[in-house]
């Protein structure tokens, strides 16, 4: 029905009305003002709370329009001679009418000013728009924007059951389900897809506990893993669809090169790649070493063996559930995204994860810090997969995570702009919300980000602005250009550590001078026309002095390579660094004669350090470091390919400056190959003297500025004896079983022979320590 105020003419009284009101549709308004026809009139109280959606189009290609009053108690009044008339209009824009992100689509008679037709006006501050589609920031929840149409799911197996989950978890767009090997039936039937059983050891994707971010669900005890998170999305128009993730499953660069079928296909119709390089047909790969990659028209290769090809290859298809799904990578586990299409037929295509130079674009299997990604997305349904798997131990957590998801083009625009969450902010027409910057923090009577006084400071993320310390020589470091070759001088100089937050109260950087060249490491050397330090030949070693050169090794001694880190001006190579979570710091820091974890963190957040070594022969790896922290809000843990090793020293109840004397040192023994060790420093509480359990029941207290210099660990030196990298710094005798007979970094064993009482390698033997050479047995 309609709501009536009627005024008559002629008079100044107002006619009253006090009404309660559900939501309704009503009848129609002229959306054009034609010559002097006067518009019908709202009361401001009911313009306030009328709504317009826009609805499916119509035959003539219009959209149908509809209007709602918010439920509640108004009082319409309106003066004589006026009509108020709360109507729904038939028809809107024209269909194709489109708003990109930033900006929502402008119903007629909507604010102060009438307008003719919908338009795209740009929304305030503080509030965003994805430009027709869904943002989803928290999961277990509906992200913002509206709710999209999901697509039909024929014979889609009810949630609950072991391997899945319950839709109320996930949007309506999304399900989730994951699959573990049962070697026992394979090895019976022969049939892979038997051997796939739902639910079997694994579960799927599943929220967080604070819901901002979904993570591929535990699967240890599956000996391979299949955990699945499929999004069903309708375009409209062609779109954007973006994600941020992380994975910790396998820092081993070279079991993952080994498996080129997870790197894409070979982007040409009818040619398979061979794992040999060859291309060819179907048949070629049988005589060079197995398929390494599938044509184009056939981009997926699937797990069961020695099916296509005579019987001697994997197959290759455009979907491999009649084949026992994809083929997965041996020793690996890692991320893969899929894009699904069903043309004429279906389809899907692996999505790039990682910059075009990477070889491992499309199969992730170690990304620690959250990396974003955008797809294009075509016209019409398609399904977005987001597959972990894996086959065999790996290293690290064993889960890949999802962030934040939105995606624009399953709409032409948005009909609202939506407020940012509490703690982030935007200028107008903005397509997202960020964190308030550097030194500014939120302030909820205003809705917005306010700024710190100048003797305080506050880094993203922080609740509340934090005195500023006074600074002191802990807040600077030294830093070293390169050395003069010619002179054997360099400079030195001083920088603030990031990010400076002290204030400079009796203190300043010292001013830059040039010293002497600092010695090269063990194992390394100092050309005369280099600056540089370079790391002795294979046979030769360095004790380390100013200016010295490399010597040789004799026969029947090697010259074990040792990479010895004590100095620490830039990062090695194979070292990495960084942060999750809110940190204060980019993780690790140079600090010229130790590294630390960085500061101001807040809870929960990870400070990581990572090394890949790759250990020649059996070796032993050694660090020595100190913990400036307390146990109540901190932890500090070493691990060697994912697996936590005990340290007999941990963050301590009241910390303090520990002296050098008082370092602690670690080693371990780690077998020949590639290693991948990891130094983390957990961020627990934020409150000193409260342990996180208090803050889980609720009593967190109040936020308490971080101490710098007593909330982090240090590193001093890292040893690898046996490593790839590095130099020797000294010579040894081969031992006994082995010999070497000219200069070399390992001696080499005995050949094959028939076996003696004495020391043997292989067969043949040698008797003694530094042998030159093998005795015939």
């Amino acid at each position: 029905g309609a709501l009536h105020a009627l005024c008559r003419r002629g008079g100044m009284r107002f006619l009253h009305r006090t009404m309660v009101v559900a939501a309704f549709f009503v009848a129609v308004l002229p959306s054009v003002v034609q010559g002097d026809e006067k518009p019908e009139c709202f009361s401001e109280e009911i313009r306030r709370n009328v709504s317009l959606q826009l609805g499916g189009c119509t035959a003539g290609g219009r959209h149908a329009m509809r209007r709602t009053l918010a439920p509640g108690s108004y009082r319409c009044r309106a003066f004589a001679g006026d009509v108020l008339n709360v109507a729904a209009k038939a028809e809107g824009g024209a269909c194709g009418q489109q708003c990109k992100g930033g900006e929502r689509l402008a119903m007629p008679t909507e604010g102060g000013e009438e307008l003719v037709q919908p338009t795209c006006v740009k929304c305030p501050a503080n509030h965003f728009s994805v430009g027709g589609g869904q943002l989803i920031r928290e999961w277990g929840a509906v992200g913002s924007g509206n709710e999209e149409p999901t697509a039909p799911h024929a014979g889609r197996p009810g949630w609950g059951a072991s391997g899945d989950m319950a839709t109320s978890a996930l949007p309506p767009q999304f399900e989730t389900v994951c699959y573990g090997f049962n070697d026992t039936t394979y090895q019976e039937t022969g049939s892979m897809n038997d051997a796939w059983q739902r639910g079997l050891a694994c579960t799927p994707w599943a929220p967080s506990p604070d819901g901002t971010f979904l993570s591929s669900g535990a699967s240890r005890d599956a000996h391979k893993v299949r955990s699945e998170l499929r999004a069903r999305l309708r375009f409209v128009t062609k779109g954007k669809l973006w994600f941020s993730y992380r994975v910790d499953s396998d820092g081993n660069p070279a079991a993952i090169s080994s498996c080129p079928w997870l790197q894409g296909d070979t982007a040409i119709p009818g040619e398979w790649e061979c794992l040999d390089g060859t291309r060819g047909d179907a048949w070629t790969c049988n005589e060079h070493g197995g398929r390494g990659k599938c044509p184009a028209n056939f981009p997926e290769m699937c797990a069961q063996p020695s099916v296509c090809a005579g019987g001697l290859a994997f197959c290759c298809s455009i979907d491999c559930a009649g084949y026992g799904g994809q083929r997965l990578c041996p020793a690996t586990g890692g991320l893969q995204v899929l894009l699904c299409r069903d043309t004429r037929l279906r389809s899907c295509q692996p999505q790039p994860l990682l910059p075009l130079v990477s070889r491992t674009r499309y199969y992730v299997s170690s990304q620690l810090q959250w990396r974003w990604v955008e797809i294009d997305m075509p016209e019409g349904w398609s399904e977005i997969r987001f597959n972990y798997m894996r086959d065999g131990a790996v290293l690290g957590e064993d889960q890949a995570f999802i962030g934040e998801v939105g995606w624009s083009g399953s709409k032409l625009a948005d009909e609202a702009c939506h407020p940012c969450p509490e703690g982030k902010q935007s200028v107008a027409g903005s397509d997202r919300c960020s964190h308030c910057e550097r030194d500014t923090v939120w302030d909820r009577s205003t809705g917005g980000c306010r700024e710190c006084n100048s003797n305080e400071y506050a880094l993203p993320g922080f609740e509340q602005c934090v005195p500023r310390p006074v600074c002191t020589r802990e807040d600077y470091v030294a830093k070293y250009e390169e050395c003069n070759g010619n002179s054997q001088k360099r400079l030195k100089y001083f920088q603030w550590l990031e990010p400076k937050i002290c204030q400079n109260q009796g203190i300043s950087l010292p001013s830059s001078t040039r010293v002497e060249c600092e010695p090269c490491r063990e194992g390394l050397f100092r050309p005369d026309s280099s600056g540089s330090c370079q790391e002795c030949e294979a046979g030769k070693f360095s004790q380390g002095k100013l200016n010295e050169k490399c010597k040789t090794c004799p026969a029947g001694k090697e010259a074990l390579r040792r990479e010895r880190l004590f100095q620490w001006d830039e990062w090695p190579e194979g070292m990495t660094t960084g942060c999750v979570g809110q940190c204060g710091s980019h993780g690790w820091r140079l600090r010229t004669y130790m590294i630390d974890s960085g500061f101001h963190h807040i809870a929960p957040a990870q400070s990581w350090l990572q090394m890949a070594v790759n250990l020649t022969a059996q070796a032993v790896v050694s660090f020595s470091y100190d913990l400036l922290c307390d146990a109540a809000v901190a932890s500090f843990n070493f691990s060697v390919n994912g697996i936590d090793l005990p340290l007999e020293h941990q963050c301590a109840r009241i910390p303090s400056m520990v002296p050098k004397s008082a370092h602690k040192s670690f080693s371990v023994s780690l077998p020949v190959g590639l290693q991948t060790l990891k130094w983390s420093y957990y961020k627990l509480s934020n409150n000193p003297g409260r342990h996180p359990m208090d803050e889980e029941e609720g009593d967190t207290g109040p936020q308490t500025a971080p101490n710098e210099h007593t909330d982090m660990a240090r590193v001093w030196a890292i040893t690898v004896i046996n490593s790839e990298q590095g130099g020797a710094s000294s010579c040894t005798p081969c031992p006994p079983g082995t010999f070497s007979d000219s200069p070399t970094s390992r001696c080499k064993p005995c050949e094959a022979g028939s076996s003696s009482p004495v020391t043997v390698g292989a067969g043949g033997v040698s008797s003694r320590w530094g042998a030159r050479a093998c005795e015939p047995c």
